[in-house]
């Protein structure tokens, strides 16, 4: 099968993401939120705090896909999200 070359995307200006973040009790309402280019390097990072809601904004220039990781405080399991959004 021939490969497809898929350009390379990227965030051409800065991106302001907001969302929730819910595990499968619920809100989780305080730990931290990483968030990761394509190559694996952070980004940007944002903590919960007394709220499930979060706000982070990601560099212009960052690769896609990028991966949301939230660390929910006293707890050791990680959600993870992949975006490969382009949107405004």
């Amino acid at each position: 099968a021939p490969l497809i070359k898929v350009p390379v995307q990227k965030y051409k200006q800065l991106k302001i993401m907001t969302g929730a973040v819910l595990d499968k009790e619920g809100p989780v309402l305080e730990g931290e939120i990483k968030v990761a280019d394509s190559a694996g390097k952070v980004v940007a990072t944002t903590r919960l705090e007394n709220s499930k809601n979060y706000r982070v904004e990601i560099p212009a220039g960052t690769t896609l896909p990028i991966v949301l990781t939230a660390n929910p405080e006293g707890s050791s399991n990680k959600l993870t999200e992949v975006s490969q959004l382009l949107s405004s």
